[in-house]
């Protein structure tokens, strides 16, 4: 899962379609839209959470993630 997370995460309209990824960024601006791909490659929202936090802990493990925490820190 690593594999595709990284595809996902570096590209996130070509991993989804633009079709999808439209839809996604909509939502997005209407509610606060968490959401995550699984492994069959469905789109699967997880969290409507105005207050969500996240911890930089589990970066360590996968330091690939990093940058893309920080982006979410600059946006709070």
């Amino acid at each position: 899962m690593v594999k595709e997370e990284k595809k996902f995460l570096s590209a996130p309209q070509a991993y989804l379609g633009k079709d999808i990824y439209d839809r996604i960024r909509k939502l997005y601006g209407i509610v606060g839209l968490d959401y995550t791909v699984t492994g069959q490659g469905d789109v699967l929202i997880y969290e409507l959470n105005l207050t969500m936090r996240h911890s930089f802990d589990h970066a360590r493990n996968f330091p690939y993630m990093a940058r893309y925490m920080l982006n979410i820190t600059d946006a709070q």
